[in-house]
């Protein structure tokens, strides 16, 4: 096609370019030159010659996945991926089940910590041999490593989880020739750090700011309130207790989210600073002084000010998290409670060589260890051997017994999607939030879709998403088209087992909600139309680029890897070919059939859940707008304070 790409190297592209130049293809770890001087319709012609999609090089690696078994019932899962890189990347995920609820909303404030505190070494009796800063850490660590970083899942952002999200994953690339000092390192910092009261008090000043600022992002609180409609209060309904943790319950994302850590970490900053010199307090009245004057200044409405002072008195309240951390010296142990809980190590047992030991209590002690880079098995089974040098396990075998992934019990990552009823009996089904700041409007419609990459279906509904989403195709042109609104998007979020189907940057959110219904209902109408061979065609194309474009370098194909593992998807070259040439075979009526299964459940009332955030002094008139269209939505008006107010009460219940 005329706007086909083609993209066969990790950093070669030919792109509706004529005389164009495509070499150094890397296949199976080597590299030849495959095409010179072909205009863009040879390379198409030559591509097609070779067969199907699924036989186009790719940057090649192997992976392993193996176990060890440790005396007290701990297991270490170790993934290998071989690739050729002149970086070592190391991931590393620890199993959250055994975590207090109580510590889990330490868990920001501890990844933020990790890495810039004082690392401690004692002897057996406890004495302080020595001790690196705080900052001679975070320097030793720039000159090591190329990337350091801890959260809650792989890929997670500041307030957000990522994939995974019941691991604590730490992400650590470096060179090879510095690879073992660097981990020896990070090690040092996950299992002897000690963590300051100043350091708390610089770290809670950032993300209040951080918090503050997540709280008028209208995008992001609407899809995280979304997410809280389907699962925020599920742990409650099962009665899973701190000791039964669920890990189809994704309380850590709940314990990181905006509406938690806000009231949580401006509590802690108020409690921190109270005992600030006059000139101190001073010196922040002033600046708070200005910034309410500039806010009244930018403000045309009484009611946008109204719901900035109202949304401080409920962050400035003393929530159950507050109370519970209340005073420095708890929220110091309850860092180093939440160290010795991940790590399974013990606070008070060390060794005369520094060593911690393992706790025995822990039902399940699993780990996850991925080497991605060069000579990878060699490479993990040293990080792994450092592992046990620091923690003093003890092993049951010598060497790494390989496992089939189908064997894999998948802990502490995994994909476990499963199906809860809608919290609709404690929350309302459809919300509008009110944010103070924002000028436009987001919408989330969200319907159960159970469709993972092992599902038949999957690779069906990546292309009718594409047709659906790209621009000037039938949702572009009805949204954006008409000038309803910025974006519209739908796409299947595999790890939370729902369609989403989000607008963006709208003033008329009921219109562009109607113009997006009356698509839905002319397509199902005249399918064969709308959904014909071409478009299907060129969607296939477009979503074979994007699985390639996410293994686009190494680092990529490394984090792939991981991914694969936990879809339970063998990681190898062999089986991506597999898995892909499903997408060679998606026919036009696949993509039909989905649509009538999936998409058309987003026009049922019974079946979705929309959450709309509005700027703060519409929400009444634009709640009024939906009630006149053919697809209504009944919507209970809420603001950020009142969601605020109503997750803390959940909490204590």
């Amino acid at each position: 096609t005329e706007n086909s790409t083609v993209t066969n190297t990790e950093n070669s592209t030919v792109t509706n370019t004529e005389n164009s130049t495509v070499t150094d293809t890397v296949v199976n770890g080597s590299s030849k030159e495959v095409l010179e001087e072909d205009s863009c319709l040879e390379v198409l012609e030559k591509v097609n010659a070779r067969g199907r999609l699924s036989s186009i090089e790719r940057i090649g690696y192997s992976s392993n996945l193996g176990r060890k078994e440790y005396l007290n019932g701990v297991s270490i899962y170790g993934h290998s991926v071989d690739v050729e890189s002149t970086f070592g990347t190391v991931i590393l995920c620890f199993d959250t089940r055994q975590i207090p609820q109580h510590l889990r909303v330490l868990l920001l404030l501890f990844s933020e910590l990790l890495f810039s505190s004082d690392v401690v070494f004692r002897d057996k009796n406890e004495c302080v041999t020595s001790t690196i800063e705080y900052t001679q850490v975070v320097t030793q660590l720039s000159e090591r490593l190329l990337a350091c970083d801890a959260g809650i899942g792989l890929g997670s952002g500041l307030f957000s989880s990522g994939i995974c999200e019941q691991s604590f994953v730490i992400h650590v690339v470096a060179e090879h020739s510095r690879l073992a000092s660097a981990i020896d390192l990070v090690f040092d910092c996950m299992l002897n750090g000690i963590i300051t009261e100043s350091r708390v008090k610089s770290t809670v000043s950032n993300l209040v700011g951080d918090a503050m600022e997540a709280l008028r992002d209208g995008s992001e609180l609407c899809d995280t309130f979304a997410w809280l409609l389907f699962y925020e209060l599920n742990s409650k309904k099962e009665n899973i207790g701190a000791d039964k943790y669920d890990f189809s319950v994704p309380q850590n994302s709940a314990a990181i989210s905006v509406f938690r850590q806000a009231p949580f970490l401006k509590s802690l900053d108020r409690m921190l600073h109270k005992n600030d010199s006059p000139m101190q307090l001073h010196s922040e009245d002033e600046e708070s002084d200005e910034d309410s004057e500039e806010d009244e200044m930018e403000d045309e409405s009484g009611d946008e000010s109204e719901g900035e002072n109202e949304l401080n008195e409920v962050l400035v309240a003393k929530g159950r998290d507050a109370q519970m951390f209340g005073d420095i010296e708890s929220v110091l142990n309850g860092l180093q409670e939440l160290r010795s809980a991940l790590f399974f190590v013990s606070d008070s047992k060390q060794k005369s060589n520094g060593i911690r030991e393992y706790k025995e209590e822990m039902d399940s002690k699993t780990l996850y260890f991925q080497f991605g880079g060069r000579h990878a098995k060699e490479s993990l089974r040293i990080v792994i051997e450092l592992w046990e040098q620091k923690t003093g396990i003890q092993s049951a075998i010598e060497q790494i017994e390989t496992v089939n992934v189908s064997e894999y019990n998948q802990i502490p990552i995994k994909n476990n999607v499963k199906k809860y009823e809608h919290s609709l009996n404690e929350l309302p089904k459809n919300s509008v939030l009110q944010v103070s700041g924002v000028e436009s409007c987001c919408i989330e419609v969200w319907i159960e879709c159970e469709v993972s990459k092992l599902h038949a279906d999957y690779y069906a509904l990546e292309v009718l998403c594409e047709v659906l989403s790209r621009t000037e195709g039938p949702f572009y042109t009805a949204v954006r088209g008409n000038g309803l609104a910025y974006g519209v998007m739908i796409y299947n979020r595999i790890w939370d087992g729902k369609l989403t189907l989000s607008i963006t940057d709208s003033e008329n959110p009921h219109l562009a909600w109607n113009a997006v219904c009356e698509t839905i209902e002319r397509i199902g109408i005249q399918c064969e139309k709308e959904l014909n061979e071409s478009m299907v065609s060129t969607a296939k194309a477009s979503v074979f680029f994007g699985i390639h474009n996410g293994k686009r370098s190494m680092s990529h194909v490394i984090k792939h890897g991981m991914r694969s593992i936990a879809h339970g998807i063998e990681a190898s070259l062999e089986s991506d070919i597999k898995v892909e040439s499903k997408l060679d075979h998606v026919q036009v009526i696949h993509v039909q059939n989905v649509f009538h299964k999936y998409v058309k459940g987003i026009l049922e009332k019974s079946k979705r859940t929309c959450v709309i955030s509005v700027p703060n002094n519409k929400g009444q008139q634009i709640a009024n707008a939906f009630q006149d269209l053919k697809y209504p939505i009944d919507f209970e008006i809420k603001s950020i304070p009142e969601i605020i107010q109503r997750f803390q009460v959940d909490l204590d219940e």
